[in-house]
C-alpha cells in the first residue's frame, strides 16, 4: 500500500498570472494543461524535464501539433524553454513555476550576491517594512521602562479587559434592548 498518494504541486500564482493571460485564448487552457503535466516530471533541482510528446499527448488527450504550438506559446511569454535533443525535447521550466524548488546551498563558494537565488526566492530588504501590533508596542514600552513579565501580563490583561468593555458600550448603543446584566 502507497504512504500518499503521487501529486502534482501546482503554484497558486499560475491561475491568474499575466504571462498566461498573454497566450490566446484559444490556446489558454490546452497550455496550462500542458504545463501541468510537465510539471509532473520536471526536476526540482534544476527545472529540467524531458517527457516525451507522445507521452504528453496521452496525458491530455490532445494532439501533437496542439501541443507543439501551445509549447511554443509558453516558451514565447518566458514560462519555459525548449532544446531538441536527439530523440526529444528538453523542456526548462522558469523556476517560479516549481513549487518547492531547493537551491543547494552546501557549497563553500556558494554567494548569495552572484544571483543564484531565483528572484521568487529574494526579499528586497529596503522594502520591507515590520508592522508592530498593539501587543508589541505595549511589550515594548514595558520593557524598555524595566518591566518584567508580570508587568507586561497585568498590562495585557487590563487592556483587553478594557477593549471588552468598549466593544460592550457600542454594542449596547446599536441595540439599546440589551440588558447590561448579561
Amino acid at each position: 500500500m502507497q504512504k500518499y498518494l503521487p501529486h502534482i504541486r501546482i503554484p497558486f500564482k499560475l491561475f491568474d498570472d499575466e504571462r498566461i493571460k498573454r497566450i490566446p485564448e484559444e490556446y489558454r487552457s490546452s497550455s496550462l494543461l500542458i504545463l501541468i503535466s510537465l510539471l509532473k516530471f520536471v526536476n526540482a533541482q534544476n527545472g529540467q524535464c524531458y517527457p516525451r510528446q507522445a507521452t504528453i499527448s496521452s496525458m491530455v488527450c490532445l494532439s501533437r501539433s496542439t501541443i507543439y504550438r501551445c509549447t511554443e506559446w509558453l516558451q514565447e511569454v518566458g514560462i519555459l524553454k525548449k532544446k531538441r535533443l536527439k530523440s526529444t525535447l528538453l523542456y526548462m521550466i522558469n523556476p517560479e513555476y516549481i513549487v518547492n524548488k531547493k537551491i543547494d546551498v552546501s557549497s563553500r563558494d556558494y554567494d548569495v550576491s552572484r544571483k543564484h537565488i531565483p528572484r521568487v526566492m529574494m526579499t528586497d530588504i529596503n522594502r520591507t517594512t515590520i508592522n508592530l501590533t498593539n501587543i508589541d508596542k505595549l511589550v515594548k514600552e514595558v520593557v524598555s521602562k524595566g518591566g518584567d513579565k508580570n508587568v507586561i501580563i497585568d498590562k495585557l490583561f487590563k487592556q483587553h479587559l478594557e477593549s471588552l468593555r468598549c466593544s460592550i458600550e457600542l454594542i449596547e448603543e446599536d441595540i439599546p434592548c440589551l440588558d447590561s446584566d448579561y
